[in-house]
């Protein structure tokens, strides 16, 4: 009997994604962040909501001119994590790419 191929597996949470991406620009647009997040444009909309209530993001602009900046200091709440902050992830990040690289 064949056996289904394994479902893809991540370790980031799509909220984490996203930010990843935001990093890359403040200007990107929900379409562009959500080609490079594998998502559609209604959950980056969802998630954009959710960092900015939880204090994550900040919104600056209107409408299609709308900029999204990253609190660095902002910090998770949940134990496991250990209060991992925007600044901790994104350098945990760098730190993956330059290992792929080397």
């Amino acid at each position: 009997m064949d056996r289904p191929a394994p479902a893809p597996v991540g370790f980031l949470t799509p909220h984490a994604r996203l930010v990843l991406a935001l990093a890359r620009g403040p200007a990107r647009t929900v379409p562009q962040l959500a080609a490079d997040c594998r998502t559609s444009e209604r959950t980056v909309r969802r998630i954009i909501a959710d960092l900015v209530g939880g204090g994550f993001l900040t919104r600056e602009g209107a409408g299609q001119r709308v900029r999204h900046g990253l609190r660095h200091d902002a910090a998770t709440w949940h134990p496991f994590e250990g209060r991992l902050s925007v600044r901790t992830l994104l350098l945990l990040a760098a730190v993956d790419r330059e290992e792929e690289n080397a």
